[in-house]
């Protein structure tokens, strides 16, 4: 198992979701979360990376890579849109923010 399977990894699309995400984080400290493209890095909005890009495209966001194997998150720039995707394959699957709240309230009760 990797070091990346037991940790949420999503990625900011360099926007202000990206920088709302390092401040959640720290709140979240129990929970291991690593944002990449988080817009520290100095990235263009939405270039390359982002929820859109991710879902459009059918492909990883940049700061991706093959040791990244498992379900992987991304955000749009404004936190508006949240999606899971499978690191292994060149295909995404989309949730809305109700399926993703759904999902995340059942897990924590």
């Amino acid at each position: 198992m990797n070091k990346t399977d037991d940790k949420l990894v999503v990625d900011g699309a360099n926007g202000v979701g990206g920088e709302k995400l390092e401040v959640l984080k720290k709140i979240l400290n129990s929970m291991v979360i690593e944002v990449r493209n988080s817009g520290k890095e100095g990235g263009v909005l939405n270039e390359g990376v982002g929820a859109d890009y991710v879902q459009k495209e059918k492909v990883v966001p940049q700061g991706f890579y093959l040791k990244d194997v498992g379900i992987r998150s991304a955000i749009s720039s404004y936190l508006e849109v949240v999606l899971f995707f499978l690191c292994s394959q060149p295909c995404s699957k989309s949730l809305n923010f109700t399926e993703v709240a759904l999902v995340t309230c059942m897990c924590i009760s």
